[in-house]
């Protein structure tokens, strides 16, 4: 049933139609993320009640793969000047990050690694019903929370209170979010509005 859970990771990306709804872009995936889900053997593997996500996967990036602009990437791989992937597996076989870097400075964006920010920092061998593999992402992300708080690595994660980019504190097995201060934006009085 963990499956059920993933659709969000591709939706969008055809219309009603199916056809491509970025006509012009290429799509690309971890390979480890894209064996899973586009694989036969692993649809017909599935609950039944699960297949359907599989499906949408497939259905989803299927315009894509006709005109060949769907690719994979190796986890670790630079994909464009500034951008490398991370492999974060757990939350799906294939789960990655990005961390953009440019001018000496970086920000790792973790995607799903935390689904509950008030209990995985403090505890992050809990895992979530939704992590395809819980184990797994366990591991993966007492690991980088060690790397990152260690580093001072600014991050960013989909599940993290607004604006959800900030630093990670602690070390061993327990850790803290410590967001990024945010205040109103407020222009400056020398610069004026564009009209």
């Amino acid at each position: 049933m963990r499956e059920l859970e993933h659709v969000d990771h591709v939706c969008g990306l055809i219309n009603t139609k199916d056809e491509p709804v970025f006509a012009n872009a290429t799509v690309y995936a971890a390979k480890p993320e894209a064996d899973y889900w586009l694989s036969q053997e692993n649809l017909d593997k599935a609950p039944k009640d699960a297949r359907g996500f599989f499906e949408v996967a497939r259905k989803s990036v299927a315009p894509y793969v006709a005109v060949h602009r769907f690719k994979t990437f190796t986890p670790e791989q630079s994909l464009v000047p500034g951008v490398t992937a991370v492999s974060l597996p757990g939350h799906t076989p294939g789960s990655s990050g990005y961390t953009f870097s440019s001018n000496g400075q970086s920000i790792l964006f973790m995607g799903d690694l935390v689904h509950s920010f008030a209990v995985q920092f403090q505890h992050p061998e809990v895992s979530i019903g939704f992590d395809v593999q819980g184990k797994q992402a366990v591991v993966t992300r007492e690991k980088l929370f060690k790397q990152v708080a260690h580093d001072r690595t600014w991050v960013a994660g989909a599940h993290l209170p607004f604006p959800g980019i900030g630093h990670i504190s602690g070390r061993e097995k327990a850790f803290a979010w410590v967001p990024v201060e945010y205040g109103p934006y407020q222009r400056p009085k020398n610069v004026p509005l564009i009209q």
